[in-house]
């Protein structure tokens, strides 16, 4: 699809509707806009090496959705150049990459993020994390996700609760590179469970913390510029662990 636009799909729950929905093997969504759509605005599920390029999502509830939801594994899918404003989801945030579908055992490996914009008018907008890494029980995990050169504002409305986050990760090898965070809530969580995670050369600006680990998560925080934390700029909970090397805090 290229060049589309999509105005006021869907309605309240149940009847709520997504912009475009792929499934499929190297499609590519490129150059549309979604404005008012009542679920996600770009979906590209069961699929492999398709993508959404430079398109632009506006009050719609989420922004992009990357998923697996069979017993098939699915790789290689990318989305980048995309402008997301005032998403408004408490589940599933305004970017939800992963496996979302209960007792789907399908893996979602190697997606790619690079070059997003994400913006809320807080507090009316911003439910939801701005990035979510997501599964739930029973489901496959998404491995190895980049991502690379995001900017967030105004990610995380206080009042909902402290699940409003920036990049909330339940996935194993996720990197966060390179990108302008800005939030009320964690800038980047890991999950109990997640390994591998990696958050370099960041700018987190904002929020209870910077970059929290729980459970038994694992991460590096490496050469990121942290401020503005109202309680600490690196936490591990629990038995989690992070490895900070040239933090500045």
């Amino acid at each position: 699809s290229r060049n589309c636009t999509f105005i006021d799909c869907g309605d309240a729950a149940p009847n709520a509707s997504d912009g475009i929905y792929s499934a499929g093997e190297s499609t590519l969504i490129s150059n549309c806009v979604a404005f008012n759509c009542t679920d996600t605005a770009f979906v590209l599920e069961n699929s492999n090496y398709s993508g959404i390029v430079g398109c632009s999502a506006n009050a719609c509830a989420v922004g992009i959705g990357i998923t697996a939801a069979t017993n098939s594994d699915y790789r290689g899918n990318f989305a980048s150049g995309v402008t997301i404003n005032n998403w408004n989801s408490v589940v599933t945030g305004g970017i939800q990459i992963g496996c979302p579908s209960v007792g789907m055992t399908g893996n979602l490996y190697d997606t790619t993020l690079t070059g997003i914009t994400m913006t809320a008018s807080l507090p009316t907008s911003g439910s939801g994390p701005a990035v979510n890494i997501r599964k739930v029980s029973g489901s496959g995990k998404a491995i190895g996700v980049s991502i690379n050169g995001i900017t967030i504002q105004g990610s995380g409305v206080t009042r909902r609760g402290a699940t409003q986050q920036g990049v909330v990760v339940n996935g194993d090898y996720v990197k966060v590179r390179n990108s302008d965070i800005e939030v009320t809530e964690v800038g980047v969580n890991y999950l109990t469970g997640t390994v591998g995670g990696l958050v370099a050369g960041c700018v987190i600006t904002g929020g209870t913390f910077a970059i929290a680990n729980s459970g038994t998560a694992e991460c590096v925080a490496q050469n990121n510029v942290i401020n503005g934390q109202s309680s600490w700029g690196i936490y591990a909970f629990d038995t989690s662990t992070i490895v900070s090397i040239f933090n500045t805090v």
